[in-house]
């Protein structure tokens, strides 16, 4: 395409394309041809070399603008206090309740002296602080009823005042625990079997005194009056040391 220019050229300048002209008008467009390509600019073809497209860019007040790509939705803002990730107000969680202090109050033990309720008659007049075993039902001075001396449960009604209350002598765990066993043995002799029946279970160290902590089948337990073996509190934790006699007073673990 550049040569035959060259030769439309010459020839609108009337020169002749034979012999010694041809030659120069050859040359002479040899040379218009490297010129051209000389100083013609670079064209490329293709994609141009763009650079990267920050991630980040600052804007005219300086703070960064986080560009996300375009099949990508941004993340929803930060939950406002009280709502959720949807932005659904959630209800205040409610206060944790108050763990039970296992104190006197708690296992209902209390002081026969100081006990405004109790006439000062019916304490253990050996030990005022504790409650007597046995009290008079009022208007038959033969007929009494038996309590606990830490907590003045009742554990025996109308019954002949001289016989014996529970943790007196006879009717201590030791005598109770052998009747449970005898009638044990008695039924299974006869071909019989009592259902839910658990003998008593006394101290281990004095067979005199009850067992101050029972077991459950639900994973519970309950403590008992060392003396008469009723039930004091409960449930408590099976880790839980129920109140013990310590030199004739009920104690309590420090934790």
């Amino acid at each position: 395409m550049k040569f035959s220019t060259a030769i439309l050229i010459a020839l609108a300048n009337g020169k002749d394309l034979r012999g010694k002209d041809a030659r120069e008008l050859l040359q002479e467009a040899q040379h218009r041809i490297r010129q051209i390509e000389e100083t013609a600019p670079q064209i490329t073809i293709g994609e141009p070399d763009l650079p990267p497209k920050p991630d980040v860019i600052l804007t005219m007040v300086g703070e960064p603008e986080v560009r996300y790509p375009e099949n990508m939705p941004p993340p929803p803002p930060p939950p406002v206090d009280g709502e959720n990730s949807e932005g659904v107000k959630e209800p205040p969680m409610p206060p944790m309740p108050a763990l039970p202090v296992y104190n006197a109050v708690y296992f209902g033990v209390k002081d026969c002296s100081l006990d405004s309720s109790v006439q000062s008659e019916l304490c253990d007049a050996a030990n005022p602080s504790q409650f007597a075993l046995r009290r008079p039902v009022q208007g038959k001075d033969s007929i009494c009823t038996c309590h606990d001396p830490f907590t003045g449960q009742m554990t025996r009604w109308n019954r002949p005042c001289s016989e014996s209350c529970p943790s007196e002598a006879g009717k201590t765990c030791k005598e109770k625990r052998d009747a449970d066993l005898r009638m044990l043995e008695d039924a299974q002799n006869n071909g019989h079997y009592i259902a839910d029946f658990t003998p008593t279970e006394c101290n281990d160290e004095d067979e005199a005194l009850f067992s101050e902590k029972s077991w459950m089948w639900t994973g519970d337990c309950f403590c008992h009056s060392p003396a008469t073996g009723v039930v004091m509190g409960g449930p408590v934790t099976c880790s839980f040391d129920c109140p013990t006699v310590q030199q004739g007073a009920l104690a309590f673990p420090s934790s």
